[in-house]
């Protein structure tokens, strides 16, 4: 096993450990220290502050419906307090969470490609977004429907149409649990 350390310089000095294990625990360093010269570091870091800088107020909720429609009505709603980034094809939701990292999900049930239902399932199972609240916004009345929201994992389940003044204190009330829950059990 290769233990190697290297220090970021930006404004705080921050310190690394990597392990690699290697077969028969032979590496040749010069070749590992030419990887690591090559390395963009400064680009990574200038393009990962320009998605953060993409956001003016912390919070992000990221809307995925079919309906283009909804997703603008949802953003009118709540663009003065939440910065909302717009999903209408399911197909690359992961991809925008894994991007942007939502501290909340609003997602349609009935939708081509991945449904509500499905999304909430993947995402609770997995870990490095199982954190999520995730509210479902559904046309789906039935109570069978409606057990199975929150039996998926859905934080919350909305019936179309609904009233967007609604909505605002329930984004606030999950968000403050989500921020208890992160004091109590991630620091």
């Amino acid at each position: 096993m290769v233990l190697y350390r290297f220090r970021v310089f930006r404004k705080w000095v921050s310190t690394f450990t990597i392990k690699i294990p290697f077969p028969g625990g032979k590496v040749e360093f010069a070749a590992f220290d030419k990887i690591l010269a090559e390395m963009d570091s400064v680009k990574l870091v200038t393009s990962f502050d320009s998605v953060l800088t993409e956001f003016k107020h912390g919070k992000r909720i990221l809307v995925i419906d079919d309906n283009a429609e909804m997703c603008d009505f949802i953003e009118s709603i709540l663009s003065e307090q939440y910065d909302v980034i717009k999903e209408v094809d399911s197909t690359g939701t992961f991809n925008n969470i894994l991007t942007y990292m939502p501290d909340l999900i609003i997602s349609d049930v009935m939708m081509p490609g991945i449904n509500g239902f499905e999304l909430v399932k993947q995402v609770r199972n997995d870990v490095r977004f199982s954190h999520i609240p995730i509210i479902l916004l559904t046309a789906k009345v039935t109570t069978s429907d409606h057990i199975t929201g929150y039996e998926t994992g859905a934080d919350d389940y909305i019936y179309k149409p609904f009233d967007g003044e609604i909505l605002k204190p329930e984004l606030k009330t999950l968000l403050l649990k989500k921020k208890h829950q992160k004091a109590l059990y991630w620091y």
